[in-house]
């Protein structure tokens, strides 16, 4: 990640817009735990998700959780990334134009997310 904010960094061009989005550690954590991927298609669903009648039971059947995604696993990799990475994206994010840094809240649902970014991308133009 490190690489990739220094490439961003190091552009000849600036980004128009960095979207932020922002969410509680335990929340992203639970999230995390939370989340199963299916195999053959590389897709994420939440286990909230497999309730619902457009996930069929072969699908609920064939999801797995990634290591990654393990609770013992989940705390580190959020610590780490509070450690290494988001007091760097913390100063590259003030040092942008503020008209220009898009903060949402990633815990509303998707779509309101998108809707909300949309508003604020026409607004800003």
């Amino acid at each position: 990640m490190a690489d990739q904010l220094d490439l961003v960094k190091n552009l000849p061009l600036i980004p128009d817009f960095i979207i932020n989005l922002k969410i509680p550690d335990k929340d992203l954590e639970k999230r995390r735990c939370e989340q199963r991927v299916d195999p053959l298609t590389d897709t994420c669903t939440q286990r909230e998700e497999e309730e619902r009648e457009e996930i069929t039971p072969e699908l609920v059947a064939r999801l797995v959780t990634r290591p990654e995604d393990l609770p013992q696993n989940v705390a580190s990799s959020i610590k780490k990334y509070r450690d290494m990475m988001l007091r760097t994206l913390e100063d590259y994010m003030a040092d942008h134009d503020q008209q220009r840094l898009i903060e949402l809240d990633g815990n509303e649902n998707p779509k309101v997310v998108f809707k909300s970014l949309m508003m604020k991308l026409t607004l800003s133009n």
